[in-house]
């Protein structure tokens, strides 16, 4: 089966399941605080300018913070956001959104170019979706070559293993078994990750449509999986499995 049309199948049968699941969204879709106490946001320039300490707050103990795109893009709102994140008391990370046409190298660069090798933080975050990436991308084995030479780069460079920010689509095509060293950022709006098969995952992105206190636009919301002992090593040591 082509590159394309796989891609067509997916995203359709995809597509079926989640009309059907797009009546109790919010019920599936929202972690109870006894299961998912570690609750987060991801945040970019599209959120302006951020109230932090509002946001510590509302109970939001992490930030995954957007710093770059591709091998030349950066976010203008990443170096206020991180610092200012950090003085309100929020454990702090930074995530790349991964171009497929790019080479990996470039865009390792690009990353850590711009954030600071600090601790403690979060360990970094790769995204790797189709919303909004390149047309014609290359095949899968070329998109997995540059993704594994992304993250083996920051994984010297950080000295932790990177998350991997997935859609249950991305996650089929291009993650699947290929990458069993790194842990996974999930994103699934309508149901718990496991639901549709998604079982190795630890940050859940359950929605995109958010409130919090101290954000004027709407933003993602996050739950790690795991207690309060366990997102510290995450964030103390990289220890995010």
């Amino acid at each position: 089966m082509k590159w394309s049309a796989s891609i067509a199948f997916l995203i359709t049968a995809i597509g079926v399941v989640a009309a059907v699941m797009v009546l109790t969204r919010h019920t599936l879709s929202q972690p109870d605080a006894l299961h998912y106490p570690v609750r987060g946001i991801d945040v970019s320039h599209h959120q302006g300018m951020i109230d932090w300490p509002a946001v510590a707050r509302s109970n939001i103990r992490f930030a995954y913070i957007k710093a770059t795109e591709g091998q030349d893009l950066q976010d203008d709102r990443f170096a206020p956001n991180w610092q200012d994140a950090a003085q309100a008391g929020i454990a702090r990370g930074a995530y790349h959104y991964f171009t497929f046409c790019t080479p990996g190298a470039a865009q390792a660069e690009n990353f850590i170019k711009l954030v600071p090798m600090t601790r403690p933080a979060l360990p970094p975050a790769v995204d790797v979706e189709f919303a909004g990436n390149c047309e014609n991308p290359p095949n899968r084995r070329a998109i997995r070559t540059e993704l594994h030479t992304l993250l083996q780069a920051l994984e010297r460079a950080y000295g932790s293993k990177p998350l991997i920010y997935t859609s249950i689509t991305a996650n089929w095509l291009i993650i699947d078994d290929t990458f069993p060293a790194y842990p996974i950022w999930v994103r699934n709006l309508y149901a718990p990750p496991w639901l549709l098969g998604a079982m190795r995952w630890s940050l859940w992105q359950h929605s995109d449509e958010g409130v919090v206190p101290g954000i004027v636009n709407t933003v993602d919301l996050n739950v790690f999986r795991g207690d309060a002992k366990a997102f510290a090593a995450c964030v103390e040591h990289g220890l995010c499995q």
